[in-house]
């Protein structure tokens, strides 16, 4: 996934050049360049991923992506849950 839309036509080719090789000396040459390429370019490489818990129970009222709170909560506040059973 690149989200951020990155594009490199030398790392395109580094890449690849990685995939195919079966020597693991020359494999590892190949992501060496990479992430010399990496410290090149970017001026921070993104390494975290958003997860959002969702309910799957009718019963948990008041969860952030609830249409009833989905304006009052921030996406990882809790302070409107409860449990309706």
């Amino acid at each position: 996934m690149n989200i951020y839309e990155y594009s490199n036509e030398a790392m395109d080719k580094v890449l690849a050049d990685g995939r195919v090789k079966v020597e693991e000396d020359e494999r590892r040459a190949c992501y060496v360049e990479a992430q010399k390429l990496l410290v090149q370019d970017l001026p921070m490489v993104p390494l975290s991923e958003m997860m959002i818990a969702t309910p799957y129970y009718s019963y948990v009222k008041g969860h952030p992506l609830d249409e009833n709170t989905i304006d009052k909560a921030g996406y990882k506040e809790y302070t409107y849950v409860s449990l309706d059973k």
